[in-house]
């Protein structure tokens, strides 16, 4: 039986990501950590329910005699994100395997999320923007670079336009994006439709993440 000790001694040999200046545990960081304390114990995963677009996907950890450390559950949407289209079913498994060595002790210094939930989470959330800018934008009449650039300013946060501080942050954004060559380097008001639209979709897609 794993003690406390066993459980830190683990952890201490985890590698970390920088994900939004902080610091998450990878699933197969958290695998072979696993292994290292019960090298003859098991991780089993089984579908849930399958309905549609969705998934949901269990986990369970036993140890070397079969009992349960614990159980970990996980729900994918094919159509949330683009790496969902062709590998929604793994991303479940990931992310139930991920959770499940979470509840057994296993890279919670760190955070109990893992790095590939975040990272999926992420790319969900960036999706359920950019799908809501298309859809304001089919459904404006004319595009209005003023109207979508307050729109853009609210989808990241930054909801006092007046306020300096947010107005420093949007600059500085902006000008990230431009030393990076992702859009024109040029002041908003100088560009053209196809330059402003192109402008306001990297900055959701750079920084609408939270």
């Amino acid at each position: 039986m794993s003690t406390y000790e066993d459980i830190r001694k683990a952890n201490e040999t985890l590698q970390t990501i920088d994900v939004k200046g902080k610091g998450y545990v990878q699933v197969n960081e958290r695998v072979k950590a696993f292994r290292m304390i019960h090298p003859d114990g098991a991780i089993c995963t089984e579908i849930i329910k399958m309905e549609g677009d969705l998934v949901t996907m269990k986990a369970t950890v036993t140890d070397a005699d079969g009992r349960i450390l614990a159980t970990g559950m996980a729900q994918e949407d094919r159509k949330s994100s683009y790496i969902n289209k062709t590998s929604y079913i793994e991303n479940c498994e990931t992310s139930a395997v991920g959770r499940a060595l979470g509840f057994v002790g296993i890279g919670i210094d760190a955070s109990m999320c893992s790095a590939d939930e975040l990272a999926n989470a992420i790319n969900q959330q960036n999706a359920i923007k950019r799908r809501e800018l298309d859809e304001a934008q089919a459904e404006a009449p004319a595009y209005n670079p003023e109207e979508r650039f307050q729109m853009v300013y609210r989808s990241l946060g930054l909801t006092d336009m007046s306020g300096k501080e947010n107005v420093k942050k949007m600059g500085e954004m902006l000008t990230a994006l431009k030393t990076k060559g992702m859009i024109a380097n040029k002041k908003l008001d100088d560009m053209t439709e196809d330059e402003h639209r192109a402008a306001m979709t990297a900055l959701l897609r750079e920084y609408g993440n939270g």
